[in-house]
């Protein structure tokens, strides 16, 4: 998971762990390209934005290795992304944990 909203993330985080999960958080791109290249992962919920840089290479990452992702975010997707990420889905903050699980 990789958000930069705290309180957001570490709700969402609960809520996974409740749900039988097991999480690994990030809030920078660097340490979600970290998670994303050298963790074994079944999916991930990715903010479109951590702080001021868009998570696009993360994005390519997951999709490349196969790991199945949506976005979760306050911004919408830019267009670039939508056509790039097609079929991916795109959620809109705040959400209820059970739109993700």
């Amino acid at each position: 998971m990789a958000d930069d909203e705290i309180m957001i993330a570490l709700n969402l985080e609960e809520g996974l762990r409740e749900a039988g999960a097991e999480v690994w958080s990030a809030v920078t791109v660097a340490s979600a390209r970290e998670c994303a290249e050298g963790i074994s992962l079944i999916g991930a919920v990715l903010d479109v934005r951590l702080g001021t840089e868009d998570t696009e290479e993360i994005a390519d990452i997951l999709f490349t290795r196969g790991i199945p992702f949506v976005f979760n975010s306050g911004h919408t997707l830019p267009d670039r992304m939508q056509a790039r990420y097609r079929g991916i889905r795109a959620l809109t903050k705040p959400l209820r944990q059970s739109q993700i699980l």
